[in-house]
């Protein structure tokens, strides 16, 4: 084997200064364009050539496991989704969950540091007989080659701060939905998958900085949705975002607001051990609007998958702030 040939199991991905995850995809990078834009110069060979802005990014997946991080007790899932979530009154992500470094160890010597970085999208998705899958995708600012020193003698960025103990990743059974709304009855025999993803829309800002490199990344204004697919079709459903029942108007346009409610996360019969996480909810109530279902003849089951969207309209706290009204919380099934 030559001698720079490496092996690249020994990586890892972690947020910020300690909060790994057991990444089953990572493509976090830097792209810059190089563009040749035709310019009539007399000769029959493109001459000139431009560069693009640098942009850092990419997106981490991972399986949800019963693991806490050992500073704050918490499951990735559930942090990760509050680096997410959470927002300032001003619209800003909170200042504990911004301008984090995301940094990928790729084989022993090598690691960057994707400096500056917020969480642009989460996705919670979940279908029978599978296991939980969580999809970060992230912007950055820079990338820095990362130098930290080894725990053990030998190259730098070599090893994790922490041994990953083994643990069992969330299935299917663990998870729980639960869909309501007026009229609306949902059974959870009857939902094959559901997925919950809240995008931050994330801008890169440049400026006259002398750098190719944005001067700030920032969130805009949050998109919340999702979907889920049903063994058969859902009347209640049916009727409550198109439809018509004894001749009367049933539909989204009979009503002015979205009340629905959707509820998820996962929790187990576990024995209690506080290296695990035995529950983790959350609902966006009274805030969730349903698209009208989709449907297709085949040879299969018959199935209908349902779009939907969170309106929240409000900051999320959880629970920090006891005088704000939230319609985003944490929630028992």
């Amino acid at each position: 084997m030559p001698s720079s040939a490496k092996l690249g199991f020994v990586g890892w991905v972690r947020f910020g200064s300690s909060f790994y995850v057991r990444a089953t995809s990572a493509d976090m990078g830097v792209n810059q364009s190089i563009e040749k834009p035709d310019v009539v110069d007399g000769k029959i060979d493109k001459t000139v050539y431009q560069l693009g802005p640098l942009e850092v990014g990419g997106s981490i997946s991972f399986p949800g496991v019963y693991e806490l991080y050992p500073s704050t007790s918490r499951s990735p899932v559930a942090e990760l989704w509050t680096w997410a979530l959470k927002r300032s009154a001003s619209g800003d992500i909170l200042p504990a969950n911004k301008n984090k470094s995301i940094t990928i160890k790729y084989v022993d010597g090598l690691a960057f540091d994707y400096t500056d970085s917020i969480i642009d999208s989460y996705e919670f998705n979940i279908a029978a007989e599978d296991v939980l899958n969580i999809t970060v995708n992230v912007v950055g600012r820079d990338r820095l080659q990362n130098t930290e020193p080894a725990l053990s003698s030998g190259e730098g960025a070599n090893l994790p701060s922490y041994l990953q103990k083994n643990t069992r990743i969330i299935t299917w059974n663990d998870v729980n939905v639960n869909i309501g709304g007026e009229s609306v009855s949902v059974a959870a025999n009857e939902i094959r998958s559901f997925t919950a993803t809240v995008a931050n829309n994330v801008q890169r800002i440049y400026t006259l900085n002398s750098s190719m490199a944005p001067s700030l990344v920032v969130p805009t204004k949050r998109d919340i949705s999702g979907s889920f697919t049903l063994l058969g079709r859902n009347s209640d459903l049916g009727l409550r975002s198109y439809g018509y029942f004894n001749a009367s108007k049933t539909g989204n346009e009979t009503r002015c607001t979205a009340n629905n409610t959707i509820c998820f996360g996962y929790n187990t019969n576990i024995e209690n051990n506080s290296s695990c996480s035995e529950a983790w909810n959350v609902q966006f109530k009274d805030c969730v609007v349903f698209e009208i279902e989709e449907m297709a003849i085949t040879n299969d089951f018959f199935e209908t998958t349902v779009n939907w969207h969170a309106l929240p309209g409000v900051n999320w706290n959880d629970g920090e702030d006891a005088a704000s009204t939230d319609f985003v919380e944490e929630c028992d099934i």
